[in-house]
């Protein structure tokens, strides 16, 4: 993402504009340690339970560079704003890039698979864009949305009377992954009309998307699936 100056305030700096392009913005003396040193994006405690990184984020640095990533990490309401409703100035083409480099072995995996990525609406910079976007508005839009409140309820309710029969039954029940992760992918599949797949599946390789884009290291030996995900994308 190209990043023009923003309006922030950076540690010790006081206010002003800073251009993330200079290297000695907010720069701090080599015996200064600061909390944001050890911010990870890809660590355990990250990846749990983020809102207190960005609190810290947001107080101390709203926009952040990541030295692993080499990402600027824009967190403050008003900044993220200016970004996203000024794709001229903050071009979206890295939006699926890999945040960590992919090792040649997932390289020939992918290109073994035929494995293609043509621009979406999330990194499409071009001018196809606005037919993108406006295909996908007519589907979501406000009043399909709200035609399926009825739907996305009596998913819900049906997850929640398998919750109330786990709990009868063993004492416990997984909110995130019996829950959270199946209500959305039921909803879509429901919209989209897909059906005689386990939902499971689905999520699977949505996971592997999320590694591959996102990046994990090292993601041959993490949870990533490359046999489903070659499958997934010769498959369509």
């Amino acid at each position: 993402m190209i990043i023009p100056a923003l309006d922030v305030t950076t540690p010790g700096t006081g206010s002003g504009t800073v251009d993330p392009h200079d290297p000695a913005a907010g720069s701090r003396s080599p015996d200064t340690h600061h909390p944001l040193d050890l911010v990870d994006l890809f660590a355990d405690d990250f990846v749990r339970d983020p809102y207190p990184w960005l609190d810290t984020l947001r107080a101390q640095a709203p926009v952040h560079h990541d030295p692993r990533t080499g990402l600027w990490l824009v967190s403050r309401h008003r900044d993220i704003r200016q970004v996203l409703l000024d794709p001229a100035a903050f071009h979206p083409d890295n939006a699926q890039h890999a945040a960590t480099r992919l090792p040649m072995a997932v390289l020939r995996v992918l290109a073994k698979a035929g494995f293609q990525l043509p621009p979406a609406l999330a990194n499409n910079g071009t001018d196809s864009h606005p037919g993108l976007r406006r295909v996908v508005s007519g589907f979501f839009n406000a009043r399909r949305v709200t035609a399926a409140v009825p739907v996305i309820e009596r998913i819900a309710e049906d997850l929640l009377d398998d919750a109330r029969a786990r709990i009868d039954a063993d004492g416990e029940y997984d909110l995130f992954t019996s829950f959270a992760q199946i209500l959305p992918c039921r909803v879509l599949m429901q919209l989209l009309g897909i059906d005689g797949i386990d939902p499971a599946t689905l999520i699977r390789w949505s996971d592997a998307s999320l590694e591959l884009f996102c990046g994990a290291d090292p993601p041959l030996s993490g949870n990533l699936n490359w046999q489903n995900l070659s499958a997934s994308s010769t498959s369509g």
